[in-house]
């Protein structure tokens, strides 16, 4: 959901610079364009730290599953596996 707030967020703030950028004088167009440019690294900048957010929350997650998987899943079949072998 955040992640859609971004795009439209600096969507709507690029929208008036564009309108300028297509009807202003063209003494204008440095000015406008830098602002542009500035916005658009000012949101690739916040996707890519989003997309760090996401990654690292997923990576946390799949710690989860693999404590879960050798809790419940891998240590009994190594235990018994032992038990047997043992007897």
């Amino acid at each position: 959901n955040a992640y859609l707030t971004l795009f439209v967020f600096f969507g709507m703030a690029l929208y008036p610079l564009l309108l300028l950028a297509v009807y202003a004088p063209p003494a204008w167009m440095t000015v406008v364009l830098s602002l542009m440019c500035i916005i658009i690294c000012l949101w690739a900048f916040c996707v890519i730290l989003k997309l760090f957010q996401i990654f690292f929350k997923q990576m946390n997650d799949l710690f989860y599953i693999f404590l879960y998987l050798c809790g419940l899943e891998i240590i009994p079949i190594l235990l018994l596996r032992k038990l047997v072998f043992f007897i």
